[in-house]
């Protein structure tokens, strides 16, 4: 069984710019489509994942702010079928990252992965038992569609807090924040207690 594709949009049924089709769209190259992918592939499935950024990784490619690690144990974001020995309990983001670039390419399923289509819209065919997905560079068709793409970490939610109107510093969501950004002779305030800024708290404060 051939493991993986030259090329996820020639391979398949269509020429670019026209429409695709395969067996299943995977909507996202982060940690889930990743697994998805798999194991569709393992049975023998045609799939492509649609992945609108410029590289796959999705949280771990998007969140650069300092100290972004996970807040468990390493085991718990590997892939069973791509077990790896840590060389300690908590990887940082940049750990994660090579992790799952290893794996796409180890498994073949970067060969799979279009990168920079945007889903625009997807409907479904009740007659055909068809998907239909729109992206800013084409059309795909499918029997299923997988939604891969996250909680919406390119979109941050900015609450809106009494005052900040008059604020005259800057406020910045840490998903917008980059890990060379330093505040020399700054304040900086962290809003919130939970996994993000327990983890960049010891970072920020040491620059």
């Amino acid at each position: 069984m051939e493991m993986g594709m030259k090329n996820p949009i020639m391979d398949l049924d269509g020429t670019p710019g026209d429409c695709t089709t395969t067996d299943v769209v995977i909507v996202g190259a982060g940690i889930s489509g990743i697994a998805a992918a798999y194991y569709l592939q393992v049975q023998g499935i045609r799939y492509v994942i649609l992945e609108a950024d410029d590289d796959i990784g999705g949280t771990w490619l998007r969140n650069t702010w300092h100290g972004a690690r996970v807040d468990s144990e390493v085991v718990r974001y590997a892939f069973s079928f791509k077990l790896e020995i840590p060389l300690k309990e908590l990887w940082d983001r940049r750990e994660v990252f090579d992790y799952l670039k290893r794996t796409v390419r180890d498994t073949g399923i970067d060969r799979h992965i279009a990168l920079r289509p945007r889903v625009c819209r997807a409907s479904f065919d009740t007659s055909s038992n068809t998907w239909t997905v729109e992206t800013n560079q084409g059309t795909y068709e499918a029997q299923f569609l997988v939604n891969c793409n996250g909680f919406g970490a390119n979109v941050p939610h900015m609450p809106q807090f009494r005052g900040t109107q008059a604020f005259r510093g800057e406020i910045i969501h840490s998903c917008r924040l980059d890990d060379a950004r330093r505040f020399d002779n700054q304040h900086v305030v962290i809003v919130g207690s939970g996994a993000t800024a327990i983890s960049s708290a010891p970072s920020t404060a040491s620059i």
